[in-house]
């Protein structure tokens, strides 16, 4: 079977989407489909035994695509489409599995080639836009809702990562075949977390008490919500630092700005985008984690992988997070400033706390494995499997 995994992110790069990507077209790989991932012209990637990667033409003048919608990724998902369409006539691929936007392109090229198609959600993009210069244009975000709808209706296999997805997926279709396939944690190789590395970039180490985040920059991840948080903190602990791993150089220098007006840019270290295998040294030297996600109900990857540290997790008391974590899991805040200082500062505070929420989430985690993974994907597509032999 002939599988076009339509991904319209980077591949790869050190964030969800592109690294659950790179996870399920392995997964597909090693099950012994043929699998052409067709993605941006962004990224890097290793060759991996049955995998092929092919790259839609650079849009002139764009050189990245930061996460969300924007302008730039428009026009790269337009030459996106035009490469899956081109190769989807060579190939007659047998199934497109659509990641996101990705689902829209897939529905149109699986009906001229009459494949199925497989809506691989990863999110909910009608709540994401919001936090976007496009969702603040009239209807626009009416339209993305009603396109998410319309290819939940259309497709033969929906893909989530969480219960409270596969939820909103049944609220919109109650007989929708949908699959929840977890993130899991980043994957390490035992020995290899060296904290040394870690405070050797900490100025006034070791005396600090890391408040560390890290993942995407993007809006609706809640960071200014974070550094407004530490001028609370700051004022109980004074030695206390946010260090933040992840993001652009334009990301960094707005935040950084917002920081300085807030009055904690000596309390805040921004450390930029950093490999896989060196975040586990950062979550392992910190006090307290933190994902002060805003809203949503779409999992963040990075939860597992906090959950899998050993340290404890500040969050937002928000679906996303309530999905896989629970208040004796994680010390869970409303979606405030305030609220986030309190569960930070109660966490430094509060040593038994800590180490028994932090245990509880390792306990969860332990259960989400690339071996579950493996098997909730490859479950559904033997259901779309029998599907096509039953249509033959």
């Amino acid at each position: 079977m002939r599988i076009a995994l339509v991904a319209p992110q980077p591949f790869v790069e050190t964030r969800g989407t592109p690294m659950a990507n790179l996870r399920t077209a392995q997964i597909l790989a090693d099950a012994g489909y043929v699998v052409d991932v067709i993605t941006f012209p962004f990224g890097t990637h290793t060759d991996y035994p049955g995998i092929r990667v092919l790259r839609c033409p650079r849009v002139k003048f764009i050189n990245s695509v930061k996460i969300g919608f924007s302008l730039g990724k428009v026009l790269t998902d337009g030459s996106l489409a035009l490469k899956v369409m081109y190769e989807a006539n060579r190939n007659r691929y047998d199934v497109i599995h659509g990641v996101e936007e990705g689902g829209l392109i897939g529905y149109v090229v699986s009906r001229f080639i009459g494949a199925r198609l497989v809506f691989d959600m990863d999110s909910v993009m009608s709540q994401e836009i919001s936090y976007s210069k496009l969702g603040k244009i009239p209807g626009f975000r009416s339209l993305v809702r009603a396109t998410e709808r319309f290819l939940v209706h259309k497709a033969d296999l929906i893909v989530t990562i969480c219960d409270s997805m596969a939820d909103y997926v049944r609220s919109i279709d109650a007989g929708k075949d949908v699959v929840v396939v977890p993130d899991i944690p980043l994957q390490t190789k035992p020995g290899c977390v060296n904290e040394d590395v870690v405070w050797s970039r900490i100025p006034g180490n070791p005396k600090r008490k890391l408040v560390v985040y890290t993942g995407s920059l993007a809006k609706y991840q809640g960071l200014d919500l974070l550094i407004s948080a530490m001028k609370r903190v700051v004022a109980v602990f004074p030695e206390a630092l946010l260090v933040v791993v992840g993001g652009g150089d334009k990301e960094i220098e707005e935040l950084s700005t917002f920081a300085k007006h807030a009055g904690v840019m000596n309390n805040t270290l921004f450390l930029g985008t950093k490999p896989p295998d060196e975040i586990p040294r950062f979550l392992s030297a910190a006090n307290v984690l933190v994902s002060p996600r805003r809203s949503g109900i779409n999992t963040p990857a990075k939860l597992y992988t906090y959950m899998q540290s050993g340290t404890p997790i500040v969050a937002t008391d928000i679906p996303a997070h309530r999905a896989v974590v629970d208040g004796d899991a994680a010390i869970l805040v409303p979606a405030s400033p305030d609220c986030i200082a309190e569960g930070i500062i109660r966490a430094l505070s509060d040593s038994v706390t800590g180490a028994r929420i932090a245990a509880r989430a390792r306990d969860i985690v332990s259960s989400i494995t690339p071996k579950l993974q493996a098997e909730r994907l490859l479950d559904g597509y033997q259901r779309l499997t029998a599907k096509m032999i039953g249509r033959k």
